[in-house]
């Protein structure tokens, strides 16, 4: 059952907070069911409305060998011929990463990422974990010039601990 009513003038408050110290907004509509039931009845309905799009195809531009400069996607197509399903990849947040991960999107490997807010400076602090957590496993970590400036020395910790990411670097 789904109950939907004005909630009136109550507002939330935090254990221990009285409602004027509050500083969460009132609530303007209560829903009262089962969340289970509530969210297995209410995704139907919101994807029946969701408009009909094509699957997102990209495509990296053709890259001559004089061409100059690849594009992060045609980086990304070359590297996938080298990946196995097991290797773990470690994407950073700026531009060369963020289109490593559009590049991998639809590979079945494990991939760290630092969501889509485009921080910078995770990737080779984030390869050395996932090469100590998989010993024997294959990390790779893409990330651009930039952000290797904020932990190139953390390679010496790589060295040191006998670990051996894969590490990409991009001019961007």
């Amino acid at each position: 059952e789904l109950r939907l009513r004005p909630a009136g003038s109550e507002t939330p408050t935090w254990p221990g907070q009285t409602a004027a110290g509050s500083r969460v907004k009132p609530t303007r509509l209560r829903i009262e069911a089962d969340e289970a039931q509530f969210l297995a009845e209410l995704l139907p309905l919101l994807e029946s409305r969701l408009p009909e799009r094509p699957p997102l195809a990209l495509t990296a531009p053709p890259c001559p060998a004089d061409a100059g400069p690849l594009h992060p996607l045609a980086v990304a197509e070359e590297v996938r011929h080298v990946l196995d399903p097991a290797d773990l990849l470690v994407a950073d947040g700026g531009e060369f990463g963020q289109w490593m991960r559009a590049g991998f999107r639809d590979l079945p490997n494990r991939q760290l990422v630092n969501g889509k807010l485009g921080a910078i400076g995770n990737a080779i602090p984030q390869a050395i974990g996932a090469a100590l957590a998989n010993p024997g496993g294959r990390v790779f970590a893409f990330l651009g010039d930039g952000t290797f400036s904020y932990h190139a020395a953390e390679l010496d910790t790589a060295v040191r601990e006998r670990l051996c990411p894969v590490i990409l670097v991009g001019n961007d």
